[in-house]
């Protein structure tokens, strides 16, 4: 008999490689990761055997990593903007790169995970911290990518640590989220065991409070549901719980004490943060079964924008949740939502025209990016 936690992850992995997979014939696929940088107007997008930096204005490109395409090298998660001339990135293919935009060659290369980089890494000082989805934090030498440190969890790592100065903190799909020392790596906490894999990093409120989702089970019983939780971010210890209805795969968007998040029910919430009350909800109606909702949203005004598996993109009043919009842009959109000034970026899977595109405000489509071979 496969144990409990065991099978959550077996069908989280199956989700995953199914449900969230676009399938080519290369060895791994997942949604393109991408950064956005408004200083130096460029995007980075991670997707297949490249890393592209494009023009924001357009969506030209301007350079690519590989120059040529090896069959052994995938990449998918967001890379990591550190400088004009420090790109940070890990690899499908278990190895963490730090590249120089425009050059041929890397700066450095960490070959020590055991497993695939999913998450973007996060850079503090002189130090970059790289989750593995082996389960461990690599913390690396910036400037030539020796191994410091690592944290072993007991499960994958999918998401990004945040930071709040002294302290990381670490979600891990073995059920618990980490504070350590950010010098050395030290655990200070872990909370008690949440019941459920946590793939998504967890946000960080200015009152001392981590944000996260839990998965659950499909129940009627509040204890054993996925759930919206609030710990407190000096002791670990649990503040509130919210149950929802499916899995949440992105962090919250927390904006003016408002949490915003949406499920793979096809529910997308607005939760006050303080409280852990719930404020508003939509859920699309037709078909229900299409709008699974993955990416995490973005704030573009008085509007909160989501996109949802069926390939639609949606606009909601931030202070009701009345439906402002909707516009169809085809394949399924899994992606964070990134906005920069008047831009909002998505990625969407499976749609022959284009890897990443940007809308309007208005959801119109300004450009679109497909690789040349």
């Amino acid at each position: 008999m496969i144990k409990r936690p065991r099978l959550i992850l077996f069908v989280v992995l199956f989700v995953l490689s199914g449900l969230l997979t676009a399938c080519s014939g290369q060895a791994f696929e997942s949604w393109p990761g991408f950064t956005a940088d408004s200083q130096s107007q460029t995007v980075f997008l991670a997707y297949g055997p490249h890393v592209y930096q494009l023009n924001l204005t357009n969506g030209a490109e301007i350079w690519r990593y590989p120059a040529k395409a090896d069959a052994k090298i995938n990449f998918y998660a967001p890379p990591t903007l550190a400088s004009a001339e420090e790109l940070l990135v890990g690899s499908y293919h278990h190895v963490f790169y730090s590249l120089k935009p425009g050059s041929d060659l890397p700066n450095w290369s960490f070959t020590g995970a055991k497993d695939r980089f999913i998450a973007a890494a996060l850079v503090v000082g002189d130090v970059v911290f790289a989750p593995n989805a082996d389960g461990r934090l690599y913390a690396l030498d910036r400037s030539n990518g020796s191994l410091l440190w690592d944290f072993q969890t007991g499960h994958s790592l999918w998401s990004t640590p945040v930071v709040d100065g002294e302290r990381l903190y670490l979600t891990s799909m073995d059920h618990h989220i980490y504070a350590l020392d950010v010098q050395s790596g030290r655990e200070i906490w872990r909370t008690e065991d949440l019941g459920g894999q946590i793939v998504a990093a967890p946000t960080l409120g200015s009152n001392g409070t981590l944000y996260s989702a839990i998965f659950g089970s499909k129940t009627d019983d509040p204890a054993r549901s996925s759930q919206l939780i609030a710990v407190d971010a000096a002791t670990g210890s649990v503040r509130w719980k919210l149950p929802i209805v499916g899995w949440v795969w992105s962090s919250p968007l927390l904006q003016e004490g408002v949490l915003y998040f949406g499920d793979t029910a096809g529910v997308f919430y607005a939760v006050d943060a303080e409280k852990g009350e719930l404020l508003w909800k939509y859920q699309p109606t037709d078909p229900p079964a299409n709008h699974s909702i993955i990416g995490a949203p973005s704030l573009v005004g008085d509007a909160v924008l989501f996109g949802s598996k069926s390939g639609v993109l949606y606009a909601l009043s931030a202070a009701d949740g009345r439906l402002l919009w909707e516009k169809s842009i085809g394949g399924q959109l899994y992606s964070n939502l990134t906005t920069v000034g008047d831009l909002t970026l998505l990625a969407p899977v499976n749609l022959e025209s284009a890897v990443l595109l940007a809308v309007d405000r208005d959801g119109n489509i300004r450009w679109q990016f497909a690789p040349q071979k």
